[in-house]
């Protein structure tokens, strides 16, 4: 079975997957709602369970009760002016029965708070394996401009590992990290040597007048990054180049 949502899902024996930080000190459920819960599945991911994404019970007042349902199954919601005392968005696997199996603080693997998470599924390979991608916006509560800023995690043998790739020409291992704002953007396009996916994102820098093109192709082992980097831009800044500039 297929699911397309929008975290992602990685293979455990291959140095594609971070492990995780797990949360140090129990978590109050009475700080927290279930934004999401998304089932998964025993024969790819080695969990009879959910995963769970958990936000702070605060945002559930603050949403409009005639869209709450909608925004909480497509993951998204609006947030402003979050109070000091916020808590910071969870991801976590339960058993079937509802047990607690492992907990993470997504302030692991976002440049600063992570509060506002959204959550999908998606497909990178074209096979049964599930993809889950994991966004934090940073446009709510901050103004325009900030963006939005994309990791993709996978269940492997029963955990969460965080997508990572290794360079093609350095070999450094990283994890995969994707942007989307006034100077960067990125997409999921198919694969054109095969089934899949592949990641592409162009990143400007104005102040080195330079961009990158990169592109992560998984070569059925590990996620590999490509890089290119041209002297300015020709692109239109809220259009995705051509995808020939990525290869």
């Amino acid at each position: 079975m297929k699911k397309y949502l929008f975290l992602v899902i990685l293979f455990a024996s291959t140095v594609a997957f971070a492990k995780p930080t797990t949360t140090p000190a129990p978590i109050n459920d009475n700080d927290y709602f279930v934004a999401r819960k998304i089932p998964l599945d025993l024969a790819t991911e080695g969990l009879d369970g959910y995963l769970e994404l958990l936000q702070d019970k605060t945002f559930k007042t603050w949403k409009d009760p005639s869209r709450r349902q909608e925004a909480i199954d497509a993951g998204w919601d609006q947030l402003e002016n979050p109070p000091d005392n916020y808590k910071i968005a969870l991801l976590r696997l339960v058993s079937k029965d509802g047990k607690t199996l492992e907990t993470i603080r997504l302030d692991k693997y976002f440049a600063n708070e992570a509060i506002w998470i959204g959550l999908q599924v998606d497909d990178l390979y074209g096979t049964d394996r599930t993809s889950y991608l994991v966004e934090q916006d940073y446009e709510i509560g901050n103004g325009t401009g900030q963006g939005a800023y994309t990791r993709y995690f996978e269940v492997v043998n029963g955990y969460l590992v965080c997508l990572s790739s290794k360079d093609n020409s350095s070999s450094k291992k990283e994890m995969i990290d994707l942007r989307d704002n006034m100077e960067d953007i990125w997409k999921a396009l198919p694969n054109p040597k095969g089934k899949g996916k592949v990641l592409c994102q162009r990143r400007a820098d104005p102040y080195a007048e330079t961009t990158a093109y990169i592109r992560y192709e998984f070569d059925g082992k590990n996620w590999i990054r490509y890089e290119r980097i041209d002297k300015g831009s020709q692109d239109s800044e809220w259009e995705f180049p051509k995808v020939q500039k990525f290869y």
